[in-house]
């Protein structure tokens, strides 16, 4: 990759193998969060978003350069704010605009789509308070000043230390595979190549769907994963029962359905996901090495 420096706002499952990445590329990167990892070979830069002022460490790095930012933040959690305050924290302490913003949303700002084909030209219809700060968090980068822009509609992150392992362990239930809808998943070193696309590509998509394509429930996915590691598999309930024995926030996902087109994701941004099938990525994710 070459271009501007990168600022990675947001440390965690996915900024700091991002940070390694970009850092092992050659590019001169930071990674701002409260607690930023020291592994990751990027310059650390504590930094508390939901404070009034930044202190200047992210201004002594800066240099006046042109920089580039990918924001992995979650969103500001006003419900009744008109922006997210984060964000617009963020850009205005960056004095100008970055070449380009690379920010992370989610496929849940569609809704329930019904099994329906969710094209990047869908309107957004979120049904969560999750899924409403996600679109508010698009809509304040779409305010900005900001001109290169690219948001990432992403499915579910799985990978190393993200798999079920410890519900399945629990014995907790999943919905039958019969009456299950459509899941959609992404795998954590395929999240890292699209930010990365995202960043170095001449003219980038404004949207792209991030998913692999496999629509195996997340039923399927769960008896898979202990099928692999040896374990016994979940009880498997109705949807009926599931809406009595599930959590509100795992229902909130159950109870959306939709088939991510991610057109967009393989022919104009040009990634091809390293995992397209369900059980290499749960394999790739137990042996990472």
């Amino acid at each position: 990759m070459t271009g501007p420096a990168v600022l990675i706002a947001g440390a965690g499952y996915t900024g700091d193998r991002l940070a390694a990445t970009l850092v092992l590329h050659g590019c001169r990167v930071a990674l701002l969060s409260r607690q930023p990892a020291a592994h990751t070979g990027a310059t650390p830069i504590p930094e508390n978003l939901d404070a009034p002022v930044m202190d200047g460490r992210l201004n002594a790095w800066l240099q006046g350069e042109p920089v580039a930012l990918v924001y992995l933040v979650p969103p500001d959690a006003d419900d009744d704010a008109t922006e997210d305050r984060r964000l617009r924290r963020l850009l205005q302490a960056l004095g100008s605009a970055p070449e380009r913003v690379v920010l992370a949303s989610t496929s849940g700002v569609y809704g329930d789509r019904g099994g329906r084909v969710t094209p990047e030209t869908t309107p957004v219809n979120p049904q969560t308070p999750r899924a409403k700060r996600r679109v508010r968090l698009e809509q304040t980068l779409a305010q900005s000043d900001a001109t290169s822009t690219v948001v990432l509609r992403i499915s579910g992150i799985y990978g190393p230390g993200r798999l079920p392992l410890d519900s399945i362990r629990r014995g907790d239930p999943i919905i039958d595979p019969d009456v299950a809808g459509p899941g959609f998943r992404f795998h954590v070193d395929d999240l890292v190549a699209v930010c990365i696309a995202a960043l170095d590509h001449p003219a980038p998509p404004a949207v792209v769907n991030v998913a692999d394509g496999d629509h195996t429930s997340s039923s399927d996915f769960t008896l898979a994963v202990a099928d692999i590691v040896g374990l016994t598999p979940p009880e498997r309930i109705s949807r009926a029962e599931a809406q009595q024995r599930l959590s509100p926030g795992r229902l909130s996902f159950l109870n959306e359905s939709r088939l991510l087109d991610t057109h967009v994701l393989r022919e104009v941004l040009g990634v091809t996901p390293a995992y397209t099938f369900h059980r290499d990525g749960i394999a790739a994710s137990l042996n990472p090495d």
